[in-house]
């Protein structure tokens, strides 16, 4: 299929391998957890080949950075483009604006190169859900780009500056290991910055790049090893590591040294054979174009589905459809431009115009707001999430302890320094979707709250709670509990103690040193010890302490169109009863537990909300209260929601009389 004498037609093949993996576990094939480091495998292929061809050019005098970027631009640009610019067409029928306002963003600094930083800034708890971003996967192309814009200056340097290929060698190794220190540091203390950023992933394409210095392996035997051992370390990579390990750092290895050592032998060995096999070099050839289109195929389908995964029929048709659109690409989009076509400053400055008329483009519809005019004026305050989420903090008040400022609250109703009741509303998210409830509760009332919000209550030493992006949640949760109940120790103006929280969530996830996190049981019973122990440090003369448990889980993943699909000029399958919301029998079987638990812990001076049963009092739990959808996603309630609407849930939920002045 290819005629160059240094072709390698199982490179092809590991790129299929790798670019296989990927789409598997994107389409939800649950026994391939680790698919995703098909990533990295691609990063290590990339190391070698973009640094095979730069070291045979400089020593043959033949280097030209202008002639290396022509190639890269050529080989890259041309259906890269045509993925952004399909996806900014496709987002107008199928995205609400918000979402289609965020994909364009994204799609700006993906043209330029730049996808890796968009989703580092705004990839969060608070933003769409990473895995329903239409330009997510153009992350790596980020680092990949912005590694080539690194690379070839710096390695011209390096050979023509060091004494030998030797010593060239010895340098890059120092340097590998030197990045692969930083990488296992970083990934444990700066997640979210190792996963999307160069620094952390350029040992994986140092690896590669290595690889290019290192001489053939002679014997025929180290060789087969070599590469049985480097496809059984890229199978382990794909069946054991999951996503919710950390990574890159050490977990990526299994994947980066395993193509490494398939890679090095540099000589047709019988275990690398199936590498060779014409459907795993087509799948190769195309493998570019797969990974560009594959996502945002998957992707934009959950968002025509209300947000659901396909089924495994679906999956496996959607799989189909995108080896099909990636052979069209490849073969009438990338292959036409890899001869060259212009001078290769042509070449270059055609392709950064055409970037630019992609940015502009994909800017115009930011600054559109993503189309409102595509929803109901109705239905104006559904229009993103951010949107959803808007609630103004009328002020912030300093809350101390131990004479130190430990957090700026927000603080609604009644001037803290000057109301008869004060009142401290303490969580993390379901706290805030909380307080415009409990501000319309309060509205004319000589009664102040303080919202002071950072993480679950329940969490602070010895009950932990791991979250993979944010290792130290655990010891800043507890810091933050100890002030909050300083500041109540020294506050005893403090007449109401409210704690909300993502309840089910902490059950499943909490665990000390002696018990592990999984078991719900086990974690309701941590639950109530740090619950109990917050009640009795928190308690004073007449204070009151309010617990409120969850509102219902919403069933679907994309709740914005399921109460105005008819109207909207955007395409969605119909919303069924059961993503529309839960009955009371199956929010009693998710989350009964959290009520029984707060209910045993009521006494005269702890008060307990549940807004779960109230909701879903008729027997199916409401979506809607007075022609408003109350939902901004699974499980937050939208706080931009009408006066009337905030203050008949303060009624609801029980929020509504509860403060006594003073």
């Amino acid at each position: 299929m290819n005629a160059r004498p240094d072709y390698r037609s199982d490179i092809d093949g590991l790129r299929a391998v790798a670019v296989l993996g990927v789409l598997v576990y994107h389409y939800g094939a649950t026994w391939l957890p680790g698919g995703f480091t098909g990533v990295d495998v691609f990063f290590v292929i990339s190391g070698f080949l973009i640094t095979s061809i730069l070291r045979r050019e400089i020593l043959a005098g033949e280097f030209s950075l202008l002639g290396f970027y022509d190639r890269r631009l050529r080989r890259i640009a041309p259906a890269l483009f045509a993925v952004l610019l399909v996806s900014l067409v496709a987002g107008w029928f199928l995205l609400i604006p918000g979402d289609y306002a965020d994909m364009a963003k994204s799609a700006a600094y993906s043209a330029g190169g730049l996808g890796n930083l968009y989703f580092f800034w705004n990839t969060g708890y608070f933003d769409q859900a990473a895995d329903l971003q239409p330009m997510l996967h153009m992350w790596s192309l980020g680092v990949e780009e912005q590694f080539y814009f690194v690379w070839p200056p710096l390695l011209f340097l390096l050979m023509t500056r060091l004494s030998s290929q030797r010593v060239v060698a010895g340098v890059l190794a120092i340097g590998l290991a030197v990045a692969f220190a930083f990488a296992v540091w970083d990934v444990s203390v700066h997640p979210k910055a190792a996963f999307y950023l160069p620094h952390a992933r350029a040992w994986e394409l140092a690896l590669g790049a290595i690889l290019a210095f290192l001489p053939r392996i002679g014997s025929r035997l180290l060789s087969e090893v070599m590469v049985v051992a480097g496809l059984a370390l890229i199978a382990w990579s794909y069946l054991v590591i999951t996503s919710k390990d950390p990574f890159p750092g050490l977990n990526a290895a299994y994947a980066c040294v395993g193509a490494a050592l398939v890679i090095w032998p540099k000589s047709p060995t019988v275990f690398a054979g199936p590498l060779s096999l014409r459907p795993m070099v087509w799948v190769g050839l195309i493998s570019y174009s797969l990974y560009l289109w594959h996502w945002p195929i998957l992707v934009f389908f959950r968002h025509y589905a209300n947000g659901k995964m396909p089924d495994p029929t679906t999956a496996l048709g959607l799989g189909v459809l995108s080896i099909v659109v990636a052979a069209l690409s490849w073969r009438f989009i990338e292959r036409p431009f890899r001869k060259p076509l212009a001078s290769p400053a042509r070449t270059v400055a055609t392709s950064l115009a055409i970037a630019g008329g992609v940015a502009a483009l994909s800017l115009s519809v930011v600054a559109a707001g993503g189309f409102v005019s595509r929803l109901p004026a109705d239905q104006a305050g559904m229009t993103g999430l951010d949107v959803m989420w808007k609630w103004d903090c009328p002020r912030l008040v300093t809350l101390t302890a131990n004479g130190k400022a430990f957090t700026k609250a927000c603080n609604f109703g009644a001037p803290w320094d000057k109301a008869g009741t004060k009142v401290v509303l303490w969580g993390e998210s379901h706290a805030q979707h909380m307080a415009p409830i409990v501000n319309a509760a309060i509205e004319g009332k000589d009664v102040s709250v303080a919202l002071a919000y950072k993480c679950a209550p329940a969490i602070g030493e010895p009950y932990k709670m791991f979250i993979k992006e944010d290792p130290a949640y655990s010891r800043n949760c507890g810091i933050f509990r100890d002030n909050v109940l300083t500041y109540l120790s020294e506050n005893k103006d403090v007449t109401y103690l409210v704690i909300a929280g993502f309840w089910s969530s902490v059950f499943g996830n909490i665990f000390t040193d002696h018990v592990p996190a999984g078991n719900l049981t086990k974690g309701v019973e941590l639950v109530r010890q740090s619950l109990t122990k917050i009640i009795a440090k928190a308690a004073a003369p007449g204070r009151k302490i309010v617990l409120v448990s969850d509102v219902p889980l919403f069933l679907g993943t994309r709740p914005s169109l399921c109460n105005a699909q008819d109207r909207a000029a955007i395409l969605r399958q119909p919303c069924t009863k059961q993503t529309k919301g839960l009955t009371l029998q199956s929010f009693t079987a998710q989350q009964g537990m959290i009520v029984d638990l707060f209910t045993s812990l009521k006494s005269p001076s702890t008060l307990v909300l549940t807004p779960g049963p109230a909701m879903c009092a008729s027997g199916e739990c409401m979506t809607s209260l007075n022609g408003e959808f109350i939902y901004r996603d699974v499980h937050h309630l939208r706080r931009n929601l009408s006066p009337k609407t905030m203050k008949d849930l303060s009624v609801l939920f029980g929020f509504d009389g509860l403060f006594a002045g003073r």
